[in-house]
């Protein structure tokens, strides 16, 4: 179909008259019906030639020579389209079509000038004519908009822009929202499969930061238009800005499954975020590249979807949804403010400005995105929406500037979900089998939560899983929950993760993985509140003892504090045993500075501290081992747990020291 329904039920009174007065005029109507332009054009000529007061014929050529391709001569629709309305100033179809020229004529920022002001003028002479017209009521809609986005702009440089007002700039802008919501329903009432009335609609919502009604706007697309790839693609966009990740996944596959291939493409290129020294790497393998990309980059390693990709993809749907630029035949994602948004996101606030300067002459529209931690200025020299980095012959200007941030970061993902919250965590290493070291990790989600799955993983350098363990904990709460992992000696990354219905937690550390073989050797120290003889369901159990971590490492001064260690390859002596001693003090931590820490130095103010000392043996050179320190006396804070073993058959010794409260 090359015209929209619309455009048919307009050309079927044409078509009726056509077949009982001018043979010629129905022949050019069917061609074009079929997208025979150039015959289409040879007979409208010829009826034009004939009768030069056939307002029918001129519309019909204003229709043919305004269509995209090799007859497109927008002059002559003009001046056709022009002929008509001459002949029938109050027929709503020949008008809807001149409105569509100047559609493709002037820039959006005409809709909203006070130096032009035929498409805003046409546009209510139309509805005057026909109160439900889809294409009018868009473009009122389309005015409101961008009186809205101003008045928001000069709201938010005086102060904030606040959505309940009713006065002022704010109030204004609020007023100017309410309409464009008003005319662009009115335009989906009338056509209700207009993409794009539904895309003003999302662009509205997504300016106004409004996920609430960008999720409603995207579901009624959806439904009028279930077989477009964008329906999916907005909606998509909306369920992931609401945080429904698992449902915005699905969208996206559809909508990109659907999506011409040259569309796909650029949603699933990583280009953009490839620096120089990348280059090499990618070339030879493009997909294996783009696969490691990602899953270094992925937050959550618990979900089956990458959220990181899915920011990926809603930041192109949006960016094309903000700044595609028909008139131009540029996308979203190609214009300058596509790339920042791409990159970074969209900005945590904006401010626009207009100057009028003459001497400097200067006459530009400015806008200026804030990140917080640094800003990006635009320029919109000829004020038709065409906005590019701020730049100056005088010397450094913002595109200096904002290509050397490009290539410092190229590009940056805070995923921070409303529903997160912090919890602590902990990972002790002790000797493995086979060479390999085993990882205890331990976590304390909130006292409440139910229902939980949580995981534990082990990342290499390029972001792929070595190892990994997860837990699904049905109803009752955890108090602390544990994993086991094994690995080979070297550096990774560990992820700790859990999620309940109400809440989700993920944290990641550098984790340095040590080789306990061949000499002797102490493990990391692991906190508990329990450490007992035997097997058991709950916590860890290694070399016959159960053991109830504590990864928070906090202690109630009443609280017997745990500490579970182990000693690898000690010297055998002639019985054939091993022999150790074991010091172990708590003492503060000092956090004084300054002149405090110096007069507790000079007047010798005493340390409290708790101190144990033991021996012990094992018919093995290796074993496990545990100490229990009373705290009952020592103050509430911080301190440190220092544990010192000596071996003594070699003489040889080691030491380990941990943080811990006391409260």
């Amino acid at each position: 179909m090359r015209c929209s329904l619309f455009l048919l039920f307009a050309l079927l009174p044409v078509i009726a008259s056509a077949q009982s007065q001018d043979e010629p005029l129905t022949e050019a109507v069917l061609a074009y019906e079929t997208g025979k332009l150039g015959e289409a054009a040879g007979l409208l000529e010829t009826v034009v030639e004939r009768d030069r007061r056939n307002a029918e014929a001129h519309h019909m050529l204003a229709l043919v020579y305004g269509e995209a391709g090799p007859l497109r001569d927008e002059r002559l629709a003009r001046r056709h389209a022009e002929r008509a309305i001459e002949m029938a100033p109050d027929n709503v179809a020949y008008l809807e079509t001149r409105l569509r020229q100047l559609q493709r004529e002037l820039s959006e920022e005409r809709a909203f000038s006070m130096t032009d002001g035929r498409r805003a003028t046409l546009a209510r002479r139309i509805l005057a004519l026909d109160a439900s017209s889809a294409v009018a009521h868009e473009e009122r809609a389309l005015g409101y908009f961008l009186e809205f986005d101003w008045r928001r702009s000069l709201a938010e440089r005086q102060g904030g822009w606040d959505r309940t007002a009713e006065r002022g700039m704010s109030g204004a802008a609020n007023r100017a929202l309410r309409r464009a919501y008003d005319h662009v329903d009115q335009a989906l009432a009338a056509e209700p499969d207009r993409a794009s009335a539904h895309r003003l609609a999302l662009r509205t919502a997504a300016t106004a930061r409004d996920d609430a009604v960008f999720l409603a706007v995207a579901q009624r697309m959806k439904a009028a238009r279930f077989a477009d790839p964008d329906a999916d693609l907005f909606l998509g966009t909306a369920l992931y800005r609401r945080g429904q990740t698992a449902e915005a996944g699905g969208a996206f596959a559809a909508a990109l499954a659907a999506m011409p291939d040259d569309q796909r493409r650029a949603f699933e290129s990583i280009a953009l975020f490839i620096g120089s020294d990348d280059e090499p790497t990618f070339d030879a393998d493009p997909a294996g590249f783009t696969d490691s990309f990602w899953q270094r980059r992925d937050p959550r390693l618990l979900t089956t979807q990458n959220e990181r990709r899915l920011e990926h993809v809603a930041r192109l749907a949006l960016t094309d949804l903000l700044f595609t630029e028909p008139r131009r035949g540029r996308r979203g994602w190609e214009s300058t403010k596509g790339e920042v948004a791409v990159r970074y996101g969209l900005p945590r606030a904006e401010a626009t400005w207009l100057t009028n300067d003459i001497v400097g002459k200067d006459f530009s529209r400015y806008n200026r995105w804030n990140y917080g931690d640094f800003t990006l200025l635009f320029e919109d020299a000829f004020r038709d929406g065409d906005y590019e980095f701020w730049s100056s012959a005088a010397g450094k200007d913002e595109v200096t500037r904002a290509r050397s941030l490009m290539t410092r970061m190229p590009e940056r993902f805070d995923y921070a979900p409303p529903n997160r919250v912090a919890f602590p965590f902990a990972a002790a290493t002790f000797r493995g089998a086979g060479g390999t070291t085993d990882i205890v990790v331990s976590y304390s989600p909130p006292d409440d939560a139910r229902n939980i799955q949580a995981g534990a993983f082990l990342l290499d350098a390029n972001g792929e899983i070595v190892t990994e363990q997860r837990s699904t904990t049905p109803r009752a709460p955890v108090g602390v929950g544990a994993f086991e992992l094994g690995a080979t000696p070297g550096a990774y990354e560990l992820a700790v993760e859990f999620e309940t219905a109400e809440a989700v937690g993920f944290e990641r550390t550098a984790l340095a993985v040590p080789a306990y073989s061949g000499d002797f050797a102490l493990s990391d120290l692991l906190p508990a509140t329990i450490v007992e003889e035997g097997g058991g369901t709950a916590g860890v159990v290694r070399r016959g003892f159960q053991i109830m971590p504590a990864p928070a490492a906090t202690f109630a001064v009443e609280q017997p504090v745990y500490v579970y260690f182990e000693g690898y390859d000690l010297a055998m002596l002639d019985d054939g045993s091993s022999r150790y001693a074991v010091e172990v003090t708590l003492r503060p931590k000092d956090t004084a500075t300054g002149l405090a820490r110096l007069a507790r130095r000079l007047f010798g103010e005493r340390e409290r501290g708790v101190a144990v000392e033991f021996e012990g043996y094992s018919s093995a050179r290796s074993f496990g081992e545990y100490v229990v320190l009373d705290a009952r006396d020592q103050a509430s804070g911080p301190y440190l747990l220092t544990l010192r073993l000596r071996d003594l058959g070699s003489g040889n010794a080691l030491e380990r020291t941990t943080e811990l409260v006391l409260e």
